[in-house]
């Protein structure tokens, strides 16, 4: 087969100088490039690829076609059809590649408008996600951006561009990350409605490994709850069924064959957490579980407040028929806690923010008792997830900013709790708004500054935590 020569007079444009040049002006490399080439002397003299000039270019060579199709049209399509004969019988040439359209794999494509339509100019635009941070400069010539290693939310050019952004970059840099993992989370919940959260207070913490049955789905769904810390009653440590409804469940769902292999597995690990007060439990789904539970993780990790008022009449009745008290009073609302965790509905409800819930248990008359006990402290709790709405809302119907109990990290003020956190808002709400002393001491004898040190060896690189501790300084709190 003869290789097939370039026809006589063939011109290609130069996309730097923008100018219809022969094949001796181009290297044959760049006369073989389909897009973007340059001839020699803008090679050599290393002249930019000028896109907006090109595109006029283009677009003004489209309407003298259109206008000289439109005056001669005969011409026109005797020029296509020897167009088409000559491409036919021409065996050297090859069928040219499809382009990819925009958002399938080709990301120039997805940057790079449309070339314009005749007479229309549009200006080149450049996003966040291909400039760099610092001096805006743009991915071009092969320089790829480098991100930025702890967030990964924005790029830099060089170490120069990332060196001279960090002082205002470190600011953001942790909740850049929260938000991306965060992100991550929520969509896999909207997605499967699966979770898991874990959780401690000062007398112990729970774990939830969440795993909901999907409509129509009859697959194996596993719902694990942990509770460390505290045994009631006749309980025992160690892995069992929830309720006897969720045994046969599993052994429904497991079948014949794994279900004794699963109940030897928990035996197991029964023997394993002998002598500890750690106690896991199984469900396939939250229905399961007795009243009481489904009211505490429908008010808390769960955020369903049509399960918690369907369960509230069921957990009163069993309170009704429960007896006083081992000191003869009687028991309340506020007496039901999380096994080991140590919360109440309320208290776990603030800590979440899970405003109407709150909210809905704060003015309930068969619950808002646990707005004002002694022994219950939804505000602290509310200030150190710093869900400062949540926290005037349970002022505003009565509650103590003071209160603090054993639960609250052994009596922990909860300003102090706050300032742990990095809970500046909460810190001011706290001080500002409900009269909280400044230099108050928790029961070891430390002001909020030392505590924030003792108790978050990281705290110097929390911005919120540095916050908090500028403005401590700024109230004359020693540090001691």
């Amino acid at each position: 087969m003869v290789k097939s020569e370039e026809e006589p007079g063939a011109v290609k444009l130069c996309s730097a100088c923008v100018e219809e040049l022969p094949n001796d002006k181009f290297s044959k490399k760049q006369w073989s490039a389909k897009r973007q080439r340059r001839c020699k002397d803008c090679v050599e003299s290393d002249r930019d690829i000028d896109s907006k000039a090109v595109t006029q270019h283009r677009a003004a060579a489209a309407a003298a076609t259109a206008a000289q199709s439109s005056t001669n049209p005969s011409r026109a399509t005797a020029t296509g059809t020897a167009t088409t004969t000559t491409t036919t019988d021409n065996p050297s040439n090859k069928k040219k590649k499809k382009e990819k359209p925009a958002y399938a794999g080709n990301q120039k494509a997805c940057y790079e408008p449309a070339p314009a339509e005749a007479g229309i100019d549009y200006i080149p635009m450049k996003l966040a996600s291909e400039i760099c941070a610092w001096c805006g400069k743009s991915e071009e010539n092969k320089n790829k951006l480098m991100g930025c290693m702890g967030c990964r939310n924005i790029l830099f050019c060089s170490t120069t561009c990332q060196k001279a952004a960090w002082p205002e970059h470190k600011l953001v840099c942790d909740q850049y990350k929260k938000d991306r993992k965060k992100t991550k989370k929520v969509r896999k919940i909207l997605k499967t409605g699966a979770f898991s959260m874990s959780e401690a207070s000062g007398v112990g913490s729970f774990f939830l490994d969440y795993h909901p049955k999907s409509a129509g789905d009859g697959g194996f769904a596993l719902t694990t709850i942990s509770y460390t810390g505290e045994l009631r009653g006749d309980e025992k440590p160690g892995q069992y069924f929830a309720t006897e409804v969720s045994r046969n469940a599993l052994k429904s769902s497991l079948g014949p064959q794994k279900f004794p292999l699963f109940c030897q597995h928990m035996e197991q690990a029964s023997l394993n957490h002998r002598g500890t007060l750690k106690r896991v439990e199984f469900c396939t789904e939250i229905d399961e579980l007795n009243a009481v539970d489904q009211f505490l993780l429908s008010c808390g990790s769960l955020d369903d407040m049509d399960r918690a008022k369907i369960a509230l009449p069921f957990v009163l009745n069993q309170i009704g028929i429960s007896g006083l008290k081992p000191d003869g009073s009687i028991p309340n609302i506020g007496d039901i806690t999380v096994r080991g965790y140590g919360l109440n509905a309320l208290e776990w409800a603030s800590r979440r923010g899970n405003h109407d819930i709150a909210e809905w248990l704060a003015t309930d008359s068969r619950t808002k008792v646990m707005l004002t006990r002694t022994d219950s402290a939804p505000v602290a709790w509310a200030c150190y997830t710093n869900k400062i709405g949540l926290a005037k809302m349970l002022v505003h119907h009565g509650a103590n900013s003071h209160a603090t109990t054993e639960v609250v990290f052994g009596y922990k003020p909860a300003m102090h709790l706050a300032s742990e956190n990095g809970s500046l808002l909460a810190v001011k709400f706290l001080v500002e708004d409900c009269g909280h002393d400044i230099q108050e001491r928790d029961t070891l004898g430390e002001d909020m500054r030392a505590s924030l040190r003792r108790n978050n060896r990281a705290w110097a690189s929390v911005a919120g935590c540095v916050a908090v501790d500028e403005y401590a300084k700024s109230k004359r709190v020693c540090g001691g």
